[in-house]
């Protein structure tokens, strides 16, 4: 059996590079936030609190070094004043789930595009803490 692409969308693995390597065209994942800078876990989270007015969703390919593979798109989803977590998550997975039809569109007719990312921007985020929580709340947003 040989595999054409393997897709990752909320996966808590880190893939192995004979995993990345097996599919033809290669690993592809949908993030949540604008790569290089939000690098990590719930970037989505860590955009609102950062008061970002829109929060960016890359499909980008993976690659051994964590969400510094190559972006073939983004598109973005407007945060709201007093929005909260859970909307924006919700809007955030399907504006990916489009752009990853269209990016497997391009894949498919042999034109897409990758481009590098700069890691010189790079950041890393963890989930966040109790106190990064109460940030969160204080800047506006709620969770649910």
């Amino acid at each position: 059996m040989s595999l054409d692409v393997i897709v990752s969308v909320a996966a808590p693995e880190i893939f192995r590079a004979d995993l990345l390597h097996a599919p033809r065209l290669g690993c592809i994942n949908i993030h949540s936030g604008r790569l290089p800078v939000y690098r990590g876990m719930m970037p989505t989270f860590w955009q609102m609190m950062r008061g970002e007015k829109e929060i960016t969703v890359t499909v980008h390919e993976m690659a051994e070094v964590l969400d510094a593979g190559k972006i073939f798109g983004t598109v973005a989803v407007s945060v709201l004043p007093h929005d909260s977590l859970h909307r924006v998550i919700t809007a955030t997975k399907q504006a990916g789930a489009r752009l990853l039809i269209t990016v497997l569109e391009q894949f498919h007719a042999g034109e897409v595009v990758g481009v590098p990312v700069d890691m010189n921007a790079a950041s890393y985020f963890s989930f966040p803490k109790r106190e990064h929580v109460h940030e969160f709340r204080y800047r506006g947003h709620r969770l649910l």
